[in-house]
């Protein structure tokens, strides 16, 4: 049955302490049993190991890519039986979480919307949301947003003193 083979595979990458049970637990019931449905097999027989899902699982958990992208990247293993790093290169779907990188292309946002910077610093700080969107756009989806954040608040807070 699905559910002794969820229990296998649940209990398999557990205990590599990849990511969290709640993650974990929200994609076996989520996109795991979604392609076994419609394959119609068991993970066992499935084209996806469990030390794969649980590479692409540990990328999604520490944000090297984010969650619709490692979806799409299960769907194209699944169909592929390629490991998770060789479709996220071959995809460009790396999320850039280089600190350097996010504040070079944070200072070209700055640079070129200095009447929202102006409004920002005289407090409108509902801009923030603003900012992180251009540094999205302009990272084209691959930047990490968390780390967006916080790079540019702190950058912001600097400008404001």
């Amino acid at each position: 049955s699905h559910d002794k083979d969820f229990a296998d595979l649940f209990d398999t990458i557990i205990a590599l302490k990849v990511c969290s049970p709640k993650l974990l637990a929200n994609w076996i019931l989520g996109p795991i049993a979604g392609a076994m449905n419609k394959s119609d097999i068991r993970f066992a027989d499935a084209p996806v190991k469990a030390s794969q899902l649980a590479t692409l699982l540990e990328m999604l958990d520490s944000g090297k890519v984010s969650n619709n992208n490692a979806k799409l990247v299960f769907e194209k293993m699944w169909e592929s039986g390629k490991d998770a790093q060789t479709i996220i290169v071959d995809e460009g779907l790396e999320e850039v979480s280089d600190t350097a990188a996010i504040q070079a292309l944070m200072q070209a946002v700055l640079d070129e919307n200095p009447a929202q910077l102006a409004q920002y610093l005289a407090g409108n700080h509902k801009l923030l949301g603003f900012f992180v969107g251009q540094v999205m756009k302009k990272g084209a989806g691959k930047i990490n947003p968390k780390i967006a954040n916080t790079i540019l608040q702190d950058r912001l807070n600097d400008l404001s003193e």
